[in-house]
């Protein structure tokens, strides 16, 4: 366990009271605190992590508590960073405070994430972040001028080449774009339609969009944090690139799907096998529709519109009568991109947890060292490294099979966050999947009328 909130008081307060002592304690603080933070910029989660975790045993505070609910944050252990950000903001640490709007953003409070993120675009430490932060929210708030000036600005505060050269190009794709006074840039049009989904040879589940005339087969994920075409698509359409054409820039291209349409949509450009891109959770998440693995089709509308009759399987008379269940997810954003997090109960212990439409449920070694820590009996693990846990989310219950995998690692530069467990396409067929955007709820439809 870690120490209560009181004991460190009494720490801290007797070592900055020891006049000659604090400034060689807090010089090597300082390094600590460097040496974690380099690690969460590189994308090295698992080390920081560990790391964060020993400094805040050793020395807890508001740097320590900070530095934790970050590296918490980027693990997927969201709930008990959220309790670290909120000790480190209420002692006036500016990175806690960041933390926060982070948090509320991943709510959909904008309004709270935007005020938070606002107090510190000023402080030099949080500056780059803060702009990160008031650019998602902008970009969901239809303002995409305004995303691209924090883009931009944030791409001139980094340090980092690469993500110098990620956020300047995803400042130029925000600046072509629309803006849209009544939701996300992204604004569709139409009415709702039913697509039918292809799969390629992993079993992913592809769907057919239109690109300026030109038929795009796109993998569809719930896991991608952003939305890629492939050079050669990008190529074949004619699109502007912002940045290497190779991959790595931005395209913005017009986008076709069911009975929906989009003038201008924002994609990453990279090398794809087996597909053209992939429809990830940024774009996914702008639209409203359900998925039917078990029948491979999807229903697509635009947000506020309503479903007509016939559309849709089942159809939405039937759907209604349904048993269904609402899932608490969170939906961390960074600049434009955004991720699904689900936030399942392994053996009674929440954690983070994407989804997967075609792979196998899986969990991080630290994800099961978390959900299993309060059992007393041992974990049932199978020679193939596959472990059985019950997992409740929402109304359902059920015992599920993971491959256990080493941590990884995320994407440097990045905030994003790194799901402890992935629920795989065992879980995903067996419901009817249900997104409001404007709600920002996902439900889990019953597909056999008679359970309960």
């Amino acid at each position: 366990m870690r120490p209560s909130l009181f004991a460190p008081v009494a720490l801290v307060v007797g070592v900055w009271g020891c006049a000659g002592v604090a400034p060689d304690i807090n010089n090597a603080a300082i390094v600590v605190q460097s040496e974690i933070r380099a690690l969460l910029d590189a994308g090295e989660i698992t080390v920081a992590l560990a790391r964060a975790t020993s400094y805040e045993r050793r020395s807890p505070g508001p740097e320590s508590w900070s530095l934790l609910g970050r590296a918490l944050w980027r693990s997927g252990e969201l709930l008990e960073a959220e309790s670290f950000y909120r000790r480190a903001a209420s002692a006036g640490s500016t990175e806690g405070t960041l933390g926060l709007a982070r948090a509320a953003a991943a709510l959909g409070r904008f309004d709270e994430a935007r005020s938070l993120a606002e107090q510190l675009a000023a402080d030099e430490r949080t500056h780059p972040e803060a702009l990160r932060v008031l650019a998602a929210v902008a970009w969901r708030r239809g303002n995409s001028v305004l995303a691209a000036e924090h883009l931009s600005a944030a791409a001139e505060a980094s340090r980092d080449a690469a993500l110098r050269a990620r956020l300047s190009t995803a400042a130029a794709a925000a600046a072509t774009m629309p803006q849209n006074s009544d939701g996300p840039v992204i604004l569709w049009r139409g009415s709702a339609g039913t697509v039918p989904l292809e799969r390629d040879s992993t079993g992913a589940p592809i769907v057919v969009v239109q690109m300026g005339g030109v038929a795009a087969r796109l993998r569809l994920s719930l896991l991608s944090p952003r939305s890629t075409l492939s050079p050669e698509l990008v190529g074949r359409v004619g699109l502007v690139v912002h940045g290497d054409s190779a991959g790595g820039g931005h395209a913005v291209a017009p986008v076709e799907l069911g009975g929906v349409e989009a003038t201008a949509v924002p994609f990453v450009l990279q090398p794809m096998d087996g597909a053209e891109g992939e429809l990830g959770f940024d774009v996914i998440s702008t639209l409203d529709w359900e998925l039917w693995l078990s029948d491979d089709r999807m229903v697509v509308r635009p947000p506020h519109a309503g479903l007509p009759a016939g559309i849709g399987n089942p159809g939405p008379g039937e759907f209604l009568e349904r048993p269904m269940h609402w899932v608490d997810v969170r939906v961390p954003v960074d600049g434009l991109d955004a991720q699904l997090l689900l936030l399942p109960r392994l053996s009674s212990v929440a954690v983070a947890a994407g989804i997967d439409l075609w792979g196998p449920s899986r969990i991080s070694e630290g994800g099961l060292a978390r959900a299993t820590v309060h059992l007393a009996e041992s974990v049932d693990q199978q020679p193939d490294g596959v472990v059985s846990l019950v997992t409740r989310l929402g109304g359902f219950g059920a015992r599920v099979a993971y491959r256990l995998e080493s941590s990884r690692d995320a994407l440097a530069g990045s905030t994003s966050v790194v799901p402890q467990a992935v629920l795989g396409a065992e879980f995903a067929h067996a419901w009817g999947l249900r997104w409001s955007s404007e709600r920002r709820q996902l439900s889990l439809i019953v597909l056999d009328a008679s359970a309960r």
